[in-house]
C-alpha cells in the first residue's frame, strides 16, 4: 500500500492530490493508495481511498502498513516516516502554489534531502518515476549514518540534528534579512 499524508494545514494540498489520483487511474504505480487528504481541499480523489483526517491510532497504522509513504515536507510526517523505518518521498508544499504561507517546508526538505533521508520530490511531474524505481533509489541512498538510524539508535541524537537543521535555517533567513535591510 502507498500511504499519502498531506498534514492538517489549512491550504489545499490538491497539486498532490490530483496527480496521486492520476496514478492510480492509470494503475502505474501498481499499489492500493490511501490518502489522509487534510481538512481543505478542493479535488476529491477518485481511484484511491482517502478520509480528511485519521485518528493517532489510524495514521499509526497506516505508517505502518504502508510500502511507501508520499507526505508533505512538515517535520511530523517525516519523524513518523522515519520513525517506523521508511524512507518516505516528500513533497513539500510550496508558497508559489498557495499551498503554504512561506517555503519553509521547501527548506526543511532540501536540507534533509542533503543527509539522504528523504527521496524529494519537487514537481509532481516526478512523482510516477520515483514510485517506480523507489527500490533502486532506497539502494542509491547511504542509509547507515542518517537521521533514520539516529532515530533508531537514540533519540537524543535525532532531537540534536533536527535542532542543528533548524538553526541553520533560521540563521540563514537572518543573514539573508540583513542583508536585504
Amino acid at each position: 500500500m502507498i500511504f499519502v499524508t498531506l498534514g492538517t494545514h489549512e491550504q489545499p494540498f490538491d497539486r498532490l492530490i490530483r496527480k496521486v489520483d492520476q496514478l492510480a487511474e492509470k494503475k502505474s504505480i501498481g499499489d492500493k493508495v490511501f490518502i489522509q487528504i487534510g481538512p481543505n481541499y478542493n479535488y476529491i480523489p477518485r481511484f484511491c481511498h482517502y478520509k480528511e483526517l485519521l485518528s493517532f491510532q489510524e495514521m499509526d497504522s497506516r505508517l505502518k502498513e504502508a510500502r511507501i509513504i508520499i507526505a508533505h515536507g512538515g517535520l511530523g510526517s517525516i519523524f513518523q516516516s522515519l520513525i517506523n523505518n521508511k524512507v518516505p518521498i516528500i513533497v513539500p508544499r510550496q508558497k508559489k502554489y498557495s499551498e503554504h504561507v512561506d517555503d519553509h517546508q521547501l527548506l526543511f526538505s532540501k536540507k534533509i534531502s542533503l543527509r539522504k533521508e528523504i527521496i524529494i520530490i519537487y514537481d509532481v511531474d516526478d512523482l510516477e518515476d520515483a514510485l517506480v524505481n523507489y527500490e533502486k533509489r532506497l539502494r542509491e541512498l547511504d542509509i547507515s549514518d542518517t537521521i533514520a538510524s539516529d532515530i533508531r539508535k537514540n533519540s537524543m541524537d535525532f532531537s540534536r540534528r533536527i535542532n542543528e537543521i533548524c538553526l541553520e535555517l533560521i540563521e540563514n533567513k537572518n543573514g539573508k534579512n540583513k542583508k536585504e535591510s
